[in-house]
């Protein structure tokens, strides 16, 4: 399989299901990390979020940050809720999210 997308990582909005989390799922498959941001049970968001990372070997965060709303602070705390986990080196590599200084 190609994975032409190893190394990035993509935010995929309204991922917790339907087109979102179909998109998400290529995305990962093709070697993305992902990005999770959705509405839905926490506990099926969670399970997403794991069958992501072993059904495709990458890292996937999620975030529950409203971006539908233009409330100061929502789109701080969906980057905050996906750097971390998404920011932390790889064992291969020292690849990191670059962020606006």
């Amino acid at each position: 399989m190609r994975r032409a997308l190893k190394g990035k990582v993509a935010i995929v909005t309204g991922s917790a299901s339907g087109i979102g989390l179909d998109l998400a799922q290529a995305l990962a498959a093709e070697g993305a990390d992902i990005l999770l941001n959705g509405f839905g049970d926490p506990a099926e968001i969670e399970r997403l979020r794991k069958s992501l990372t072993a059904a495709h070997g990458v890292r996937a965060a999620y975030s529950n940050a409203d971006l539908s709303q233009p409330v100061a602070g929502e789109l701080e705390k969906f980057l905050k809720d996906g750097y971390e986990p998404l920011n932390r080196p790889r064992r291969e590599g020292k690849r990191r999210l670059r962020t606006a200084a």
